[in-house]
């Protein structure tokens, strides 16, 4: 199995965990968005929790790209607490120069939103 072969399984199953954590979220009441944005910051937190472990002890990592798309998705809490709480991609400038820029883009997009339909 190649690199992207392993980037493409590794990312559908993140999202299919996304998927699985959201409908479990709106059985318990939440509503659809809530529950989708919740799901998705589990799953990302969760997915930089493992990567930490992977890279401690020389296993196979999660790509960066799917550690992005997961941010861009909409889990940019879930990434910043998995940052912060397991120390993970604090070193790393290229990443944490991307992570900025899906951050402030999403930031941008909201408050655009707000000021456009609110």
């Amino acid at each position: 199995m190649g690199f992207q072969d392993f980037t493409v399984k590794v990312t559908l199953r993140a999202f299919v965990a996304v998927l699985v954590f959201s409908i479990v979220l709106m059985v318990l009441g939440l509503p659809f968005i809530a529950a989708c944005l919740a799901g998705l910051n589990i799953v990302t937190f969760l997915i930089y929790g493992w990567d930490k472990y992977a890279s401690r002890r020389y296993m196979t990592r999660i790509p960066e790209i799917t550690l992005l798309s997961l941010g861009a998705a909409g889990g940019t809490a879930g990434a910043l607490l998995g940052q912060e709480l397991f120390r993970h991609k604090t070193k790393s400038k290229a990443f944490r120069l991307r992570f900025f820029a899906i951050t402030v883009a999403q930031i941008t997009v909201l408050l655009l939103f707000c000021w456009l339909w609110l």
